[in-house]
């Protein structure tokens, strides 16, 4: 009680509270604008954080990065253009819906399930770090192996009405996950002599390409549209009653896979909010609908992705282990006060700890408020540019977002090389986002996989003598037999009435 006191105490501190506040808006600024992420905004402001009391500067960095994962919504329903890879799957319901004149609406959905994914994720940041923490650390090669194959099972659910252009989507994102340097032995691999490519291919600029630089060819090669969305109708921001209640199973599930997903280390919300939405579209009555404005498809991917972020602080904070790319740029902020998160983290900072536990909070109702009380309106009105000046700004933005991550002209050629592919899949009605969801998983699915055969000495029994990869590899054979069962369901229906 005595450190939940100080840890009040601590909070209360006026300039605390004004840099907190600085830091949601901050991140949600980088959210919005496409190529800007939440990683990018820490890193940014961590020497800025030398000046700071360390409460101060963690909290300012915790509040970059709530606003960060919360603003990409904004543009994935404005510009049909995710702001941040966590936003990815939002794109797919948000833009049809601003494109119907429900703007407001979808916005409105989007932050609410933010706004309830990122408290569910703190209390069960606050209440089972623990158990969450020693939970991820019984994952190992063998139960990482099956949740990333069960994972791949998401891009059935992306295959809309072509099976086989999902798979030939799915083939060229297994070809880009190949290049650079193999994973176990370090030699390099499929990079045709060309020194750029040794590092490989990072899945950010490929989002990039793929879903920003050829909605912008799309939106470019069709100039008779002065804007995007002609006067975008921002009535309906705050959600029905009966909107909420319909869509109480559809939170509770995806802020719990946020949580999931975040506490397991090197994952992130680029996944959690595809996976999240997967689910929803099969737990639908009316699965078709998704991609056409469904708002279960919104509050899936809003309320997953930032249901990560209290997940990915648990390993964090008790392990000492990142999450993801923000958390590890938050550690960085600790080192630079002397901290190491971790064990001894609660134990001889308990007070710093629980200060940082309302800050998150605190966080999380900065920018519920701050966008539903004018955000999304000031937003909406930025973004509410002629396509001959908005085009190129966001083009510009999303290449030195993706030349920022690592600092490489390559990821700008790929971001440039993957947008024309892009455009072309889209003309001819090819998925894309099979392609990110190989890019993310692939790589770790090898790793790990890798790691397993050489641990059991090439033998898959462990697969299926251990609980929890048991678990995966059930998940994703009923994924598959499902997935099957309904894409012919429709046809047998036809059957019948003929």
């Amino acid at each position: 009680m005595d450190a939940l006191t100080s840890g009040l105490h601590l909070f209360l501190d006026p300039a605390l509270i004004v840099y907190l506040g600085f830091g949601v808006v901050f991140g949600l600024f980088f959210g919005v604008v496409p190529g800007l992420t939440a990683t990018l905004g820490v890193i940014l402001l961590i020497p800025a954080t030398y000046a700071m009391s360390a409460p101060t500067g963690l909290a300012m960095l915790i509040g970059i990065y709530v606003g960060g994962i919360s603003g990409g919504l904004v543009s994935a329903t404005l510009l049909g253009m995710p702001g941040t890879p966590a936003s990815v799957a939002t794109t797919f319901d948000s833009f049809p819906m601003a494109r119907k004149g429900q703007a407001g609406r979808a916005l409105g959905l989007g932050v609410t399930a933010s706004f309830v994914g990122s408290l569910a994720s703190g209390f069960a940041l606050i209440g089972l770090s623990p158990l969450l923490a020693r939970f991820a650390l019984s994952f190992g090669p063998f139960e990482y192996s099956a949740l990333f194959l069960f994972g791949i099972t998401i891009i059935i659910s992306m295959a809309g009405k072509s099976p086989v252009k999902a798979l030939m989507a799915t083939m060229i994102g297994l070809c880009l996950s190949t290049i650079g340097m193999d994973p176990v032995s370090g030699f390099d691999r499929n990079t045709l002599g060309l020194e750029f490519l040794e590092n490989g291919i990072n899945y950010f600029p490929v989002l990039m390409g793929l879903f920003v630089i050829a909605e912008i060819l799309t939106e470019a090669s069709n100039l008779q549209d002065a804007y995007l969305i002609e006067a975008p109708n921002m009535k309906e921001i705050f959600p029905s009653v009966r909107d909420l209640m319909r869509s109480w199973l559809n939170f509770a599930r995806s802020s719990a896979i946020g949580i999931a997903i975040g506490i397991l280390p090197g994952i992130g919300p680029a996944l959690s909010n595809l996976l999240a939405y997967d689910q929803a579209k099969r737990a639908s009555k009316e699965p078709e609908t998704f991609g056409q404005g469904n708002p279960d498809g919104i509050i899936a991917s809003e309320a997953a992705n930032n249901a990560t972020i209290g997940g990915a602080l648990i390993p964090m904070l008790t392990l000492g282990i990142p999450g993801d790319s923000t958390t590890a740029a938050i550690m960085g902020g600790f080192m630079v006060h002397g901290l190491r998160p971790g064990p001894l983290l609660f134990q001889d900072n308990a007070d710093l700890v629980n200060c940082l536990f309302i800050s998150y909070f605190a966080a999380v109702f900065i920018m519920y408020l701050v966008m539903m009380f004018g955000g999304i309106r000031f937003f909406a009105k930025s973004l509410r540019l002629p396509k001959c000046f908005l085009l190129p700004l966001v083009s510009v933005m999303s290449v030195a977002g993706a030349y920022n991550l690592n600092g490489r002209m390559a990821d700008v050629w790929v971001v440039l090389g993957t947008g024309i592919l892009g455009f072309f899949m889209s003309r001819h009605a090819y998925p894309r986002i099979p392609i990110v969801i190989t890019l993310i998983l692939a790589p770790m699915f090898e790793a790990e996989f890798r790691r397993a055969m050489t641990l059991s000495q090439g033998s898959l029994t462990p697969f299926f003598t251990q609980p929890i990869s048991l678990f995966f590899v059930v998940m994703f054979f009923l994924s598959i037999g499902s997935a099957i069962y309904f894409s012919c369901r429709p046809s047998r229906e036809k059957n019948q009435e003929e």
